[in-house]
């Protein structure tokens, strides 16, 4: 399975970065109890050991704008939700239990909101995993990876407030009349659309996460940190300093 495999598995070619990399990476003299490590090794060793993060696809100018836009639809699907559940309890004249749903799905829009607003251009692979609405898995070099899977609570309570939005409309449909009840649908039809909008907003935001991924840890000698960046679409492993000089508008 494709989340499971390593970075080397899913790698075209490490020849001309292995050259570069033991330059970076001094290997003790070998003893005759411990044999040296041969240089393709040294760096597995380093990968799996590193600290991985992943770097968002964009500029900061877009990320900042992915992240803006997130903002403003749940701001106004949170407004959306509390003016929904007001007209149509008016409508009813009591509180919907379809409209607890609803309201339920906003408890989830407000953890997705602060998903959001803890999302950085340069985050951990466990931060990422932990501020996110997907399932990740480990891989074989121990680095937290997108499933694309979303997890079944957001799924399964987001299909439901769809569902409580066309059950209101049809009870107020039937059972109310006057501009109260006009006011209540139309509310109940914006609260269906703006989860529709932060719903593919959000993805759009996360979604950009898994191109760049960066390892960063300890030279064989101790002596400086090393940084690499593995280009998924690329299947290349490049230094973090080559990658600033041809992706810099990305930094």
């Amino acid at each position: 399975m494709d989340k499971e495999r390593s970075v080397f598995d899913r790698l075209d070619s490490i020849e001309n970065l292995l050259e570069d990399f033991v330059k970076q990476q001094p290997v003790p003299q070998s003893s005759d109890t411990k044999p040296q490590l041969s240089d393709q090794q040294i760096l597995k060793n380093f990968i799996r050991s590193s600290k991985k993060e992943y770097l968002w696809f964009g500029s900061p100018n877009d990320f900042n704008k992915s992240k803006i836009l997130v903002y403003i639809l749940s701001a106004l699907l949170i407004l959306t939700g509390v003016v929904s559940t007001i007209l149509t309890s008016i409508a009813f004249k009591i509180y919907s239990t379809f409209s607890l749903f609803e309201n339920i799905w906003l408890v989830f829009a407000c953890i997705m909101l602060s998903y959001s607003i803890y999302a950085k251009k340069r985050m951990a692979d466990t931060d990422l995993r932990d501020h996110s609405c997907n399932v990740f898995m480990q891989d074989a070099d121990g680095m937290w990876r997108d499933t694309n899977q979303e997890k079944k609570r957001f799924r399964w309570f987001r299909r439901i407030s769809y569902v409580a939005v066309i059950a209101n409309i049809i009870v107020i449909w039937t059972q109310s009349k006057g501009g109260i009840a006009i006011s209540a649908m139309i509310s109940e039809l914006a609260f269906a659309g703006l989860t529709i909008g932060l719903y593919f907003a959000h993805i759009n935001l996360f979604c950009m996460y898994g191109t760049f991924i960066l390892f960063t840890g300890r030279n064989t000698n101790n002596t400086q940190n090393v940084t690499l960046v593995f280009d998924v679409i690329g299947k290349k492993l490049l230094p973090y300093e080559e990658f600033k000089k041809t992706m810099k508008d990305f930094i």
